[in-house]
């Protein structure tokens, strides 16, 4: 029976053999490395903080403050409207101990959140950014369809009223950054109007705005860029570039800098939700990086894992990318620069391996990435979550947080004859934010669906060994490494 029993566990257990090359050799004196390179591998496996259970989440984000409180947003559905809302939890001991979560949108009842986003300014207080829709939500991190952008300011312990930036119904990306001088910004994209006042589709986002947030209340916005109107052949009608995707930062003189998923209007064609290049906006020009096509798979749009702007400590930029292209795909640095060299952060080894997606952040000039992975020959692999971070001009090791194939070889051993049954817990990661402390340890906080598998050890009279059942719930988690 124990070799029927590790023939079913065989089929689930993964591997996370990541390959890293064209980065700086050796581990940063910022980043506090764990002892190994996949949690778990050593024994039994990690057991994560569970912070919402069986939810229908999608994002997470998080964020550390100078004090080293750390504060988290996530999806979870209403009790009542069963909708997607926005709810915050802290930390002010590094994880251990967590505040009751609250619901950001417990006055809304009709809407529901799609992308969110946090940030913390230079006086300590803590914005929760948020897109509301009134219809279905579709899980796009580059904008989905247009919605309301909203935020609400927490400052001196008590959250303020929902503020809404930008037109009501319109925005379809943003991003919410912090100047050098502690300053909080916030970019947005949204459609113009024509001349008799009806807002373009939300692919024509053609209008990039900005507005500065202080004490908790917006500045007047201003407009960043707008694409030309493009005049279809032999008609009066106008259609316009439209820009998604956005992310970025904001640089000492006030100004945005960003990359975003850019659909072209044509005269001949007219316009196309599916985004054609990845440009750079470096504060006063435009700049095309790769034609977007390049990072489509056959099943992942680019739209699902946009390209994603940070500046690092040292003033440098990366242009984050995930090229699914290749013939293993791969999650390429690019400098803005230089763009026809970039460096190869994570490459798949197997044919057969596949990056879900990917999210990076930056704060206080330390990047952290988390990605959804697996490195695999089986297709239909599950998905571990894999964290790393680059500070002090060096990419850390990736480090297999979930781990899914120690889990499967654990419960293997640990089976015999005398044992009725075994449970096997598999994660498949949907979406992480990570932070770096100020003890250089990387904070991770994550979405995963887990699937718990019941596993029948030993054989009886009928010979039934084998599964015995499983179900699957999505959770939302924190751990430090």
């Amino acid at each position: 029976m124990k070799r029927r029993f590790s023939a079913v566990l065989g089929a689930v257990m993964l591997s996370a053999s990541l390959a890293i090359a064209g980065c700086e050799t050796g581990t940063p004196a910022q980043i506090d490395q764990p002892g190994q390179a996949a949690l778990g591998a050593d024994g039994q496996p990690v057991d994560f903080t569970k912070l919402a259970e069986d939810v229908e989440s999608k994002y997470v984000d998080l964020a550390i403050d100078a004090a080293g409180t750390l504060h988290m947003i996530y999806q979870a559905q209403h009790k009542k409207t069963y909708k997607p809302h926005v709810f915050y939890r802290a930390s002010m001991d590094g994880g251990a101990i967590w505040s009751a979560p609250v619901d950001l949108m417990e006055e809304d009842t009709t809407t529901q959140a799609g992308f969110i986003r946090l940030a913390v300014d230079g006086q300590g207080d803590v914005y929760a950014f948020w897109k509301t829709y009134d219809g279905f939500d579709v899980v796009d991190p580059s904008g989905g369809e247009n919605g309301t952008l909203t935020y609400r300011a927490r400052s001196g312990g008590r959250w303020g009223a929902p503020v809404v930036v930008g037109e009501p119904d319109q925005v379809v990306g943003f991003f919410p950054a912090v100047a050098p001088g502690g300053r909080l910004h916030v970019v947005w994209s949204e459609p113009v109007k024509d001349a008799d006042g009806r807002f373009a589709p939300y692919w024509e986002a053609g209008r990039v705005r900005q507005a500065e947030i202080a004490g908790g209340a917006p500045g007047a916005a201003k407009d960043i860029l707008q694409a030309p109107p493009v005049q279809l052949e032999s008609s009066n009608v106008f259609k316009s570039d439209g820009y998604r995707g956005l992310s970025g930062y904001i640089d000492a003189e006030g100004r945005a800098h960003f990359v975003a998923l850019k659909a072209i209007a044509d005269a001949t064609a007219g316009s196309t939700a599916t985004p054609k290049e990845v440009v750079h906006w470096n504060g006063t020009a435009e700049t095309t990086l790769l034609q977007a096509a390049r990072l489509e798979a056959v099943s992942q749009k680019p739209t699902s894992h946009p390209p994603t702007l940070l500046r690092d400590g040292a003033g440098r930029d990366h242009v984050l990318v995930l090229n699914q292209q290749l013939d293993r795909p791969a999650l390429l640095d690019y400098d803005p620069a230089a763009p026809a060299t970039p460096r190869t952060v994570v490459q798949l080894q197997n044919e057969a391996g596949n990056i879900r997606g990917f999210q990076a952040h930056e704060r206080a000039g330390a990047i952290a990435v988390t990605l959804a992975m697996h490195d695999t020959p089986r297709a239909d692999a599950k998905h571990d979550l894999v964290a790393m971070a680059y500070a002090g001009g060096q990419w850390g090791a990736p480090v297999n947080v979930t781990n899914n194939a120690a889990r499967a070889e654990f419960v293997s051993k640990a089976s015999s004859a005398v044992t009725t049954y075994s449970k096997l817990e598999t994660h498949s990661a949907l979406y992480g934010a990570a932070a770096l402390d100020a003890q250089g340890k990387l904070n991770v906080a994550f979405v995963n669906t887990v699937i718990e598998m019941i596993m029948r050890t030993t054989e009886t009279r009928a010979g039934d060994g084998g599964t015995y059942g499983s179900n699957s719930k999505t959770h939302v988690f924190f751990h430090k490494l």
